[in-house]
C-alpha cells in the first residue's frame, strides 16, 4: 500500500497528526503490516500527539504485550 510506503520513506514524525491518524487506522485495520516498526512508530506518534482512537490504542497495547512476552 502506498500509505505504508510513504510512512516508511518519510517517517511519521513530519506528517500532520490528523492525516497520520487516518493512515495508521486504515493500515491497522488491514492487518497487513502488523508488528512492523514503521506502523508502530506511526501509532505511537499519533498517540503522543493526542490524536488516536480505539483501534490505535488496541494496536499499541497488543504490540507492547507481545514485546513483553518476547523479553
Amino acid at each position: 500500500m502506498k500509505a505504508y510506503q510513504w510512512i516508511e520513506r518519510y517517517t511519521p514524525y513530519f506528517a500532520e497528526a490528523k492525516l497520520l491518524l487516518r493512515l495508521t487506522d486504515a493500515l491497522i485495520s488491514q492487518s497487513v503490516h502488523d508488528g512492523e516498526p514503521a506502523l508502530y512508530a506511526a501509532a505511537l506518534s499519533v498517540f503522543r500527539r493526542g490524536k488516536y482512537n480505539g483501534n490505535v490504542l488496541e494496536y499499541l497495547s497488543h504490540y507492547v504485550q507481545n514485546d513483553e512476552r518476547a523479553a
